[in-house]
């Protein structure tokens, strides 16, 4: 039964993970052209994800561990990033904010981090299956 709820709590995080991944994926190629939709997009994608992940996980199985600094930092930056981005989205869009070099170097540098953990943990998935 451990192994069924270990590989569903899997299933229901990589599907959340396509979710969000498919909105800011969206949201980045609209935000040129038509910010809004995007930022709309994205905050769809994000609430499904969420649902998604908060509706199969029942936290029965799983063990109860102290997050790491790594973590809480990830977790904290992802849950800032996740707001603030589409919001200079949507406020550029509405003529409230203009992107300078140096706030698309920090928007693309907070890019480049989840997209590098999210190729991490895919791949750690990938070799724990395996084995």
């Amino acid at each position: 039964m451990a192994t069924t709820q270990h590989s569903l709590d899997a299933n229901a995080q990589i599907g959340a993970g396509l979710l969000f991944g498919a909105g800011a994926a969206v949201l980045g190629l609209l935000a040129p052209t038509r910010p809004l939709v995007g930022a709309a997009v994205y905050a769809v994608a994000a609430l499904l994800a969420a649902a998604v992940r908060f509706a199969t996980d029942d936290g029965s199985d799983t063990p109860n561990r102290a997050r790491s600094p790594a973590d809480t930092t990830l977790a904290v930056g992802g849950l800032a990033a996740a707001v603030v981005f589409p919001g200079l989205v949507a406020a550029t869009g509405l003529g409230y904010f203009t992107w300078t070099p140096l706030t698309a170097g920090i928007g693309l540098t907070i890019a480049a981090v989840f997209v590098l953990y999210g190729a991490v943990t895919v791949g750690r998935q990938v070799r724990g299956a395996a084995a």
